[in-house]
């Protein structure tokens, strides 16, 4: 005859608890402003660090390796963008992001970008598309209100005009980061 079978309890580890957000040292979360983090928002986020590294580490207290959450990432876009446009380099240095130093030096194409990335990405109810007259419009505004907060702060920096919006959104459609959408009226600048 068989013996009747033992039940020995089997203690259940709890759930670990979440591990708090490390941020580097220099990064401090600013509200969110008028973006969203939807799950759309975190997708291009996410791409965003695949498609213009060099751009988002020209923020203050960017990694250099690694990439951020989609909550820091915006954070960095906004940092980026409350700084001035830098005065163009000198003609014995190149003006491409793509020869940055290793610390990343803010450009006028990484200020403006990321004002434009923070426009589309507030234009959640036209699917993160624009206008090319409102991309150039709004980044244009952007910076001189960022100006005029910083006007202390701002010396050396760059008047910004709508051709020079026009060059950054065509050097992000060669990136494959942007898209023009032409076809039945004004061209819709979006992410890809």
């Amino acid at each position: 005859m068989l013996a009747p079978p033992v039940v020995i309890p089997v203690p259940v580890p709890e759930p670990a608890a979440p591990v708090p957000l490390m941020l580097p040292p220099k990064i401090v979360p600013k509200p969110a402003g008028e973006v969203e983090l939807t799950k759309e928002v975190i997708s291009i986020l996410e791409n965003l660090w695949h498609t213009f590294p060099e751009i988002l580490r020209q923020s203050p207290g960017a990694p250099l390796e690694a990439f951020l959450s989609p909550a820091e990432t915006l954070t960095l876009l906004q940092t980026l963008s409350s700084l001035p446009p830098p005065p163009p380099p000198s003609s014995s240095s190149l003006s491409l992001a793509s020869t940055s130093t290793p610390q990343h030096p803010p450009t006028t194409q990484g200020v403006l970008l990321a004002h434009l990335f923070l426009l589309l990405l507030a234009s959640k109810e036209t699917s993160y598309t624009l206008t090319m007259g409102q991309v150039k419009r709004g980044v244009v505004e952007r910076v001189k209100e960022g100006l005029s907060k910083n006007a202390g702060g701002a010396a050396g920096a760059v008047e910004v005009e709508e051709g020079g919006v026009t060059k950054v959104v065509y050097w992000g459609v060669g990136k494959r980061g942007l898209v023009i959408k032409r076809g039945g009226g004004e061209a819709k600048v979006g992410f890809a």
